[in-house]
């Protein structure tokens, strides 16, 4: 997807996985008789959650997701067009803190302006007052928690900021491929057979001309022929 383009260049980002371990997944949701219209990135569509709720505004905006105990994913914003995408592994608060300011530090160093208007975060960090200390002294930003809307009407909005999608090239699922060739089949079975009976109505009149033409000599035709114009 196309972030940002002008007479510089063009900024984007891409996601990608191994086709083998999408199909299994999409093999495993087809057999629960599931059609998926979307799959992307799980920190995707928080962001987009973040967008519904305008919170990527004019200025320089971060936010950090705790989706998991050891994970934290980073997005930074700059005037509403994405500056930085990064999934953090970590093993120690004090770990992650020095990666997050670090990330951030980074972002902003690179245009204007060098601070951040609000940095905003989701999920549980157990010393989240701790961070919320050192990004204030460090950035003079106020650390605020926001709630992610529903994820499934955030996914399919027309006003989302990712429209990432790994399915793009899966119109159909492989029950719904099935079903398409199943009736693929169906249909050109009935050409075939249609194609037959007309070969055989074909064949039939054709033998019929032939014997009304092998009862009569062309001679007897034109004689035939005459004797109707002179009784007209």
């Amino acid at each position: 997807q196309v972030i940002h383009s002008d007479e510089s260049g063009i900024k984007g980002i891409y996601i990608c996985a191994p086709r083998k371990i999408l199909e299994d997944y999409l093999m495993i949701l087809d057999g629960s008789r599931l059609n998926p219209i979307r799959i992307t990135e799980q920190f995707l569509t928080c962001v987009n959650s973040l967008h519904r709720q305008n919170k990527i505004s004019s200025g320089r905006i971060g936010f950090l997701y705790f989706s998991a105990k050891n994970m934290v994913s980073l997005f930074v914003a700059n005037n509403k067009e994405c500056e930085m995408l990064r999934k953090i592994p970590f093993e120690s608060f004090e770990e992650v803190q020095t990666e997050i300011v670090q990330s951030l530090r980074s972002a902003s160093a690179k245009s204007w302006p060098k601070h951040y208007d609000v940095i905003y975060y989701s999920g549980n960090l157990e010393e989240i007052g701790t961070l919320e200390t050192t990004l204030k002294n460090v950035f003079d930003a106020k650390l605020e928690k926001c709630s992610m809307v529903d994820e499934i009407q955030t996914s399919f909005s027309g006003e989302a900021y990712f429209r990432l999608n790994l399915l793009r090239k899966y119109i159909f699922s492989s029950r719904e491929m099935r079903y398409i060739q199943t009736g693929a089949n169906i249909v050109l079975v009935l050409c075939l057979l249609n194609l037959m009976s007309l070969s055989i109505r074909m064949i039939h009149k054709n033998k019929a001309i032939n014997k009304v033409k092998s009862s009569y000599q062309v001679s007897e035709y034109q004689y035939a022929v005459d004797l109707s114009r002179n009784v007209k």
